[in-house]
């Protein structure tokens, strides 16, 4: 008859004691899950943020402008055309000769500092305009990735207004 009374109070203290703790654990655990994820999420965003705008502090603007118009022309497709993918030679010279590759070395030596020293994975330049984006700088694809142009998807279609 003991064991009986043991084994109803046992039932009831875990009803009433152990069953609520473990609910209540778990939705606190769930809690700082979703907090340290926001959290970190924010961290991450200020970080690339922060990036972004010392780059850009550090980057002549007009040196960007004139670079774009440059590659926007003609002579720089023809250009294009001529590079093979194993020899971006004649970019480089095109650029030495339009007096731009100079600046852009340098810059490419900014970005890839950088890149290291903010440890982040991806750093580049490009111009966001109506037509979609078009690479300037990209360290790690050289010469190659001036003047490559891709459309920027609608999700992001508010940051060419």
């Amino acid at each position: 008859m003991m064991n009986s009374k043991n084994s109803k109070l046992g039932k009831r203290l875990f009803k009433l004691l152990i069953q609520p703790m473990c609910v209540v654990s778990f939705l606190l655990l769930a809690g700082g899950a979703y907090v340290y994820s926001r959290d970190m999420d924010q961290v991450y965003k200020d970080k690339v943020s922060g990036t972004a705008l010392s780059l850009a502090d550090a980057v002549d603007g007009d040196y960007i402008a004139e670079l774009k118009d440059a590659i926007d022309s003609q002579e720089f497709a023809d250009v294009l055309s001529t590079a093979g993918l194993d020899d971006d030679t004649p970019i480089s010279d095109w650029l030495k000769e339009k007096g731009l590759r100079e600046e852009y070395d340098n810059i490419c030596k900014l970005v890839e500092d950088v890149t290291k020293d903010m440890d982040v994975a991806y750093l580049y330049i490009q111009t966001i305009d109506e037509n979609g984006a078009t690479y300037l700088v990209e360290p790690s694809a050289g010469y190659y990735a001036l003047g490559y142009k891709e459309e920027i998807p609608k999700e992001y279609g508010n940051l060419t207004s």
